[in-house]
């Protein structure tokens, strides 16, 4: 009944329920500051009384009047009997409640966006459940900070976290986190770009009968992630809208809990569904300025750039990638700055922004090469390969690298020029590097039509 931890992943028949999160409120995260004060010594009864009250208030306004209260009371009065005959059979049970509270707190921090103050509290609360060998508190902390490290471009970090969960999870006959912990490795996969092995073990948390409908809805989300990495709109689109519809249907209405937003735009932007998107781009706006929700409102800005470019407004669109792009220079969610970044350098390049484009993408591509997020990288090395800048002027290189780089293009080996030019080899391979790097290319093909298209 105090299963705080599991503040969105509610059983079967409360699921059926509408449930708002904490965006609902008065305060963003009325829930936490409930569980804060809470005194450790209060009694059993008493706090599963004040959970259901906090609850009750959250959810309230979503419940039909004609049904609120009868399954409001119906509710408490079956959680009542089961505390009292916890207390009275079972004497033996223990609640850790501040260890509870913390654990709830540290989840509500991270979907309200602070996510160092939740990584710290996760990891204190996972080296205190090493400690005592507590394999629920260690298998919950790891899930989280899967999530944290993955946003943050830590894909090793996020890795490990999510096969020590699996493999506690296993050893442990911790049945309801085995398929949590799948999903996790199947999600660190992805990100690291092992997309076949991702897809497979996504695959099959789905064909476990016993998988919970919030669960199901998130391996959706992640398996239009996967297509979107193998550029296959088409097929993203059939996940994301069954995780879209999910959040729908379960009344989840703050972004912070679920973080497919940006794909589910992508989706349905890259397969034309323009509609729908500014539709999804409006609802998502609505959540983020009630919650207060600021990285809900970065992809906002992200998706109707999208939108303006698909439309060719592109002054427009350059505006609204840029103002995303200024809030994430700012965040610790370095996998969405760097496809925000993607993003921004594919619209520069269709507004024919060749420098801009360069260096939008350059750095993308560097994010993702420092992340180990390889089929992103490979994304942005493509997109940066359809960028043509030519010199301002050849006189950027010193006669000598212009001489080596036009002897080069001529088709000479490196052996070859430094012979007709009395250099060294090793000076020549240095002076072509230069060139290149100076011009911003990567091979002899570039090189050539780089110096064609210098000459007057």
């Amino acid at each position: 009944a105090f299963h705080l931890r599991c503040i969105g992943e509610v059983s079967d028949g409360v699921g059926e329920l509408p449930f708002a999160g904490a965006s609902h409120a008065q305060s963003q995260v009325p829930f936490a500051d409930w569980l804060k004060p809470l005194d450790s010594e209060t009694t059993k009864l008493e706090t599963c009384i004040h959970s259901m009250t906090a609850n009750s208030q959250i959810r309230r306004k979503h419940l039909p009047r004609d049904e609120h209260g009868y399954i409001m009371m119906t509710l408490l009065l079956m959680m009542a009997l089961m505390i009292i005959f916890a207390a009275v059979i079972v004497p033996s049970i223990t609640f850790d409640i501040k260890r509870d509270r913390d654990a709830s707190y540290a989840a509500l921090l991270k979907y309200a966006d602070d996510f160092d103050s939740a990584e710290d509290m996760l990891t204190s609360l996972l080296d205190e459940a090493r400690t005592t060998g507590d394999l629920s508190s260690i298998t919950y902390a790891l899930s989280h900070l899967v999530h944290l490290y993955l946003w943050r471009g830590e894909l090793a970090r996020g890795r490990a976290c999510a096969d020590e969960h699996l493999e506690i999870a296993v050893q442990g006959e911790l049945q309801g986190q085995e398929a949590q912990a799948r999903y996790n490795v199947g999600l660190a996969m992805a990100c690291q770009g092992q997309l076949d092995d991702a897809e497979n073990m996504l695959l099959g948390v789905l064909d476990t009968s016993s998988t919970h409908a919030w669960l199901v809805h998130r391996v959706h989300a992640v398996l239009g992630f996967v297509a979107l990495s193998r550029n296959d709109a088409v097929r993203a689109t059939r996940h994301t809208d069954l995780w879209h519809q999910a959040l729908i249907d379960m009344h989840f209405r703050e972004p912070g809990y679920s973080r497919s937003h940006l794909d589910h735009l992508c989706a349905l932007i890259d397969t034309g569904r323009t509609a729908d998107a500014a539709a999804f781009c409006d609802e998502l706006s609505e959540q983020a300025q009630r919650s207060g929700r600021e990285s809900a409102a970065a992809v906002v800005l992200t998706g109707r750039a999208m939108l303006e470019a698909h439309a060719g407004r592109l002054a427009n669109a350059i505006a609204l990638s840029a103002s995303a792009l200024s809030w994430y220079d700012t965040s610790p969610l370095r996998f969405d700055r760097a496809r925000t970044l993607l993003i921004a350098g594919r619209i520069s390049r269709r507004a024919k922004a060749k420098s801009d484009a360069r260096t939008q993408l350059t750095e993308a591509e560097h994010e993702f090469a420092s992340f180990g997020a390889i089929a992103w990288q490979a994304q942005a090395a493509a997109e940066l390969a359809r960028v043509n800048v030519r010199p301002s002027a050849p006189s950027e290189l010193t006669e000598t690298e212009r001489l080596v780089a036009q002897l080069a293009a001529s088709g000479l080996s490196n052996r070859e020029v430094a012979d007709r030019t009395f250099l060294a080899v090793k000076t020549v391979e240095a002076n072509l590097a230069r060139a290149y790097r100076k011009l911003g290319i990567r091979s002899r093909a570039e090189l050539g039509a780089w110096l064609g298209a210098a000459k007057p």
